[in-house]
């Protein structure tokens, strides 16, 4: 299915969902500005530009996708990257949950980044 399809998916709603899980208040902001900035500022403006936040269907994403994203955010503490990756993990798996999605690509493939302990 394009992206582009007349279809509007319930990315918004599904997110607000899944936010609404997170007790902290500060939290659900941190993994709500983590979410837009994967899918916003990553698929809407580098795969599809001028689509809309529910323009774009969430089985598009692949590990490719995270990855890459991820590779973006390198210079980032390593702590910090792993709640990003996490963030996106537990995202797209409430997805799955919810049956929003039908399978999470991420789910099983990508390792987190490894920091040392203090």
């Amino acid at each position: 299915m394009s992206p582009h399809n007349f279809t509007k998916f319930n990315n918004r709603i599904t997110l607000d969902l899944w936010l609404g899980k997170q007790k902290n208040r500060t939290t659900r902001k941190d993994y709500e500005n983590i979410v837009l900035d994967f899918i916003i500022y990553y698929l809407i403006e580098k795969e599809y530009p001028g689509a809309r936040l529910n323009d774009i269907d969430l089985r598009i994403v692949t590990v490719e996708h995270i990855e890459e994203y991820m590779k973006k955010k390198e210079s980032l503490a390593k702590s910090t990257q792993n709640k990003r990756l996490r963030c996106l993990k537990s995202f797209l798996s409430y997805a799955c949950e919810i049956n929003y999605l039908t399978f999470n690509a991420v789910e099983n493939y990508l390792e987190l980044p490894k920091f040392d302990k203090l």
